[in-house]
């Protein structure tokens, strides 16, 4: 089951970025970060009432795991994120999350005990390999310096946020479902907005993604996808999987975005792009029969 959900959340997430990234073109990531934390704050939280308790309270160590957990990954790592797609868009932002099983196998080594085998650094390995394969193809346009830099950095800092918060989840999970888990991060990172959308005075920002209906509707199934379903399955994977494990197999978005961007875009699948995803694929193989 967690594998399965890491790589639905990979899915989900790949066609919620595209979504997200043309959506960064008029509102600032930290006003998009607030609405799509808050938004499926409300969706997530709807859904328990019908789902139920699953009668489990958290620890006070636990609560605290998940509350920074959602302030390091939802407050910091996404605003990061979306920063880092307006500046360098979904497919260069990727190559940097394909970064993050590394980072996050290494802190859950570190902080959870959780060995990393041979089979399953093969598995990491040849999965990266080919998300890195797939993203690092010309894309035939040129990047401002300033803005290559920028970018970057912030999709350093996301990697980085989005690295520890999958340890600091794993940390506070215990017997809390998976829907329990994301409403605690969700809310958590939503205040954490709050506070920041009113330091820089972006309320404005915020009010301005209803004034257009369709850029309204965009966001919707953006963060239905990528936030309501994609967090949900995420925590599931950490929640039933290695984290290293999980953060690879969430690492394929980039692989889940080829056809996305052919069908929905007008890209073009290259030859290099079919080597990509079969490594890839191969990778995911090998991580699901260890």
């Amino acid at each position: 089951m967690g594998e399965l959900a890491s790589v639905g959340a990979a899915f989900f997430w790949a066609a919620a970025s595209l979504l997200f990234a043309t959506l960064g073109r008029s509102i600032r990531p930290t006003a998009l970060n607030f609405l799509k934390c808050s938004i499926a704050l409300v969706l997530m939280a709807l859904t328990w009432l019908v789902v139920g308790w699953s009668g489990s309270l958290p620890s006070t160590p636990q609560l605290g795991y998940l509350v920074v957990s959602g302030l390091v990954g939802l407050t910091i790592g996404d605003s990061a994120y979306f920063a880092a797609l307006t500046r360098l868009g979904p497919r260069k932002t990727l190559l940097f999350s394909a970064l993050t099983p590394f980072v996050t196998a290494l802190m859950g080594s570190f902080f959870l005990s959780e060995a990393i085998t041979p089979v399953m650094l093969a598995g990491m390995v040849l999965t990266v390999a080919g998300v890195l394969w797939v993203v690092l193809e010309r894309s035939g346009t040129a990047t401002a310096t300033t803005a290559l830099k920028s970018g970057a950095a912030f999709a350093a800092l996301a990697l980085s946020c989005q690295a520890g918060g999958s340890i600091l989840t794993k940390l506070g999970t215990g017997d809390l479902s998976s829907l329990e888990v994301s409403i605690v991060r969700l809310f958590a990172g939503s205040v954490g907005l709050i506070f920041v959308v009113s330091t820089r005075s972006q309320w404005r920002d915020v009010a301005s993604a209803f004034e257009n209906r369709r850029q309204f509707l965009t966001l919707l199934v953006a963060l239905f996808f990528g936030t309501y379903l994609g967090v949900w399955l995420m925590n599931t994977g950490l929640k039933y999987t290695y984290a290293g494990i999980a953060a690879t197999l969430n690492s394929t978005s980039p692989i889940w975005i080829l056809p996305m961007a052919h069908f929905f875009a007008g890209d073009r699948v290259t030859p290099r792009s079919l080597v990509g995803a079969v490594l890839a694929v191969a990778g995911v193989a090998i991580l699901f029969l260890r």
